[in-house]
């Protein structure tokens, strides 16, 4: 299941597109904004696989948005202006829509969606099942790190960069905690927090609102919307370990 949202300065476009994507099978609808920055927000909080993108929006287009965006959403380009196509593509969109947009090219474009996502979630699954580390990026200008996964106890998303806590060292990363969170979400780790990720292994208890880690004095939040994620985790766990 793919999910998606639609930006779009018109609520009637924004109404046929969100018709479209409840036509399809592999379309998981979450939200539909009609400002790019309320958009951006949401996708700082929510995995979004996939965005269908109006261009000509005032004061903040369509393309500022693809241009300050940060996550690896794919991206479907829609406007009743075909001079922006080529501008699209320069920007590795994933397709372009004209209005006023049929059914049936929607479901072209979403079908090309579809063979363009799920091969980048394949190709992520493959290499995260041989790696058990990461390189990152340091506030030092030239400064990689390698920290290994088993050391990693818990990150701390911080805006534009994350403290990954690891040793009883911390290390300050030039990285998205929503970028992290698909990177290591098959190494054993969860997002449990807005501004959170632990790893699994490392959970001790969970008490009300916040989880206790082991060897460490640091109560996380967990956020509600985290909660019912973290849960069915943790008993899969539990589950495995009886088998």
């Amino acid at each position: 299941m793919i999910s998606c949202i639609i930006i779009d300065d018109e609520q009637h476009i924004i109404d046929l597109i969100k018709g479209y994507v409840e036509q399809i099978p592999f379309l998981k609808f979450e939200n539909s904004f009609t400002s790019p920055i309320e958009a951006l927000d949401f996708m700082n909080k929510v995995n979004v696989d996939l965005v269908f993108l109006d261009v000509h929006m005032e004061p903040f287009s369509g393309l500022d948005f693809i241009e300050v965006n940060q996550s690896r959403a794919g991206i479907i380009m829609i406007t009743a202006y075909d001079d922006y196509a080529m501008k699209g593509y320069e920007n590795d969109v994933i397709d372009y829509l004209l209005k006023p947009v049929s059914l049936s090219r929607f479901m072209k474009a979403a079908q090309k969606a579809l063979n363009i996502i799920t091969s980048k979630m394949i190709e992520q699954k493959s290499f995260a099942n041989v790696e058990n580390h990461i390189f990152v990026k340091t506030e030092q200008k030239g400064k990689f790190i390698k920290i290994n996964y088993k050391d990693i106890e818990y990150i701390e998303g911080l805006k534009n960069y994350v403290s990954i806590y690891h040793q009883n060292i911390r290390t300050i990363a030039l990285l998205n905690i929503r970028d992290l969170e698909t990177r290591l979400a098959d190494a054993g780790f969860i997002r449990v927090h807005k501004s959170y990720i632990v790893s699994i292994d490392k959970v001790n208890y969970i008490d009300g609102n916040q989880l206790k880690l082991i060897n460490n004095d640091k109560y996380i939040p967990v956020g509600e919307s985290y909660r019912v994620n973290l849960f069915e985790k943790l008993q899969l766990g539990l589950l495995g370990k009886k088998k």
